[in-house]
């Protein structure tokens, strides 16, 4: 029996890594890891976003921001540092 294979078609996957590489901000706080609903919060408080933002949690501390605006994206990676809870808030 021939085990199911899952297969994106190289196409689609560069113009989805070409739209994070515009869209997205990798980030990662060092030793605390928020909750989904604290750090939502915190990004709606001190961001204040014009456009949508959607946020992707990942492991260990690494969450990914994407924005619809990318004047978004871009004030937020400019107008840094950012803390939660005196803990530094580290981006790519």
């Amino acid at each position: 029996m021939e085990k199911p294979r899952f297969v994106i078609p190289m196409n689609k996957l560069e113009r989805y890594r070409s739209y994070m590489k515009y869209h997205a901000l990798i980030c990662k706080f060092i030793g605390v890891w928020p909750t989904e609903k604290d750090l939502t919060k915190s990004i709606q408080q001190k961001w204040q976003p014009r456009g949508h933002i959607e946020l992707k949690l990942g492991a260990r501390g690494f969450f990914t921001v994407i924005f619809l605006n990318l004047q978004d994206k871009e004030k937020v990676f400019e107008n840094g540092p950012y803390f939660h809870y005196n803990v530094g808030l580290f981006m790519r």
